[in-house]
C-alpha cells in the first residue's frame, strides 16, 4: 500500500516486449531506485511499480523475491503472453486462469480475482517446450488450456509471502503448430532481451522461416498490447 493508503501494484512481463505496452499506456517513468527495468507511475490513483523478470519459472521467482522485498505492494500482476493448448483459444484472447500448474513439481495454485474477468481455466507453466503432438494432447486431456514459463515461479514465491495475484496472458501461438521450437527460444537472454546473434545465424540458417517469424513477431505484440489493456482495466477497479 502506498504511503497515502492507496492500493499499490507490482506488475510482472517475462519480457521487454511484454513490458513496454505497459510501460507505454501506464506512463511509467524509470524508477529513481536505479534498478534495472523498473518502471513507476499511478493509474487513477493506484499505485503501480512494473518490472521484467525474465523467461523461465526459476529466474521468475528469483527475481519476484527480490522486487518484493524492495517493494511494498498489495498484489501482484503478471502480463505477458501463452501458447494456446485448447484450440478455442484465439490468438490474442486473454486468459485469466483459475489454476497454474507447475510442470516439474506437479504443485498447483490458485489465483485471487482481480478485475471483472472470472478466473477459469487451468495454464502450465514450463521451463521446456511443448510442441509434440501426443504431448499437447495429453495437457488437453488434464484441461490445461495454455503454456507459459513463469507464472508459477511468480505464485510460489507470493503464496509463500501472502501476497495476492493474478496471471493476465494473452494468446500469441498455438502449441502444437511448432512455430515456437528450441531455436526461437534461444534468440532470447535469460532477462528477456533478444539475442542478436542467435536471431541472425537462425535466418542465416533458415531462411525460409522468416515469414513465420514476422508472424510471430506480429502476433507476440498484438497478444501483449491486448494482456497489458486487460491489466490496466483490472487495476483501475482498485481505485478508491
Amino acid at each position: 500500500m502506498g504511503t497515502d493508503g492507496s492500493a499499490r501494484v507490482l506488475v510482472l512481463a517475462p519480457m521487454r516486449s511484454e513490458l513496454r505496452p505497459l510501460q507505454k499506456k501506464m506512463s511509467l517513468k524509470r524508477s529513481v531506485s536505479g534498478q534495472a527495468a523498473v518502471y513507476e507511475g499511478r493509474v487513477d490513483g493506484v499505485g503501480v511499480v512494473a518490472a521484467t523478470i525474465g523467461v523461465g519459472p526459476a529466474i521468475a521467482s528469483k527475481t519476484t523475491r527480490r522486487l518484493l522485498e524492495s517493494f511494498r505492494v498489495d498484489r501482484v500482476v503478471v502480463s505477458g503472453i501463452a501458447g494456446a493448448v485448447d484450440l478455442g483459444l484465439r490468438i490474442g484472447e486473454v486468459m485469466v486462469p483459475e489454476t497454474v500448474i507447475d510442470a516439474e513439481t506437479g504443485a498447483e495454485y490458485r489465483t485471487d480475482r482481480l478485475g471483472a474477468i472470472e478466473p477459469a481455466g487451468t495454464i502450465l507453466t514450463t521451463s521446456e517446450l511443448i510442441t509434440g503432438p501426443a504431448e499437447v494432447e495429453a495437457l488437453r486431456r488434464r484441461g490445461v488450456r495454455a503454456v507459459e514459463m513463469e507464472g508459477s515461479g511468480v505464485a510460489e514465491v507470493c503464496t509463500q509471502m501472502g501476497i495476492p495475484w493474478t496471471l493476465f496472458r494473452s494468446i500469441s501461438d498455438r502449441a502444437d503448430e511448432g512455430v515456437v521450437d528450441d531455436s526461437v527460444l534461444a534468440m532470447l537472454n535469460e532477462d528477456g532481451s533478444t539475442n542478436v546473434g542467435a536471431a541472425l545465424r537462425l535466418i542465416v540458417a533458415r531462411p525460409g522461416r522468416l515469414k513465420n517469424l514476422m508472424k510471430l513477431a506480429r502476433d507476440s505484440q498484438s497478444a501483449a498490447g491486448a494482456a497489458a489493456d486487460a491489466t490496466i482495466a483490472a487495476i483501475r477497479t482498485l481505485a478508491g
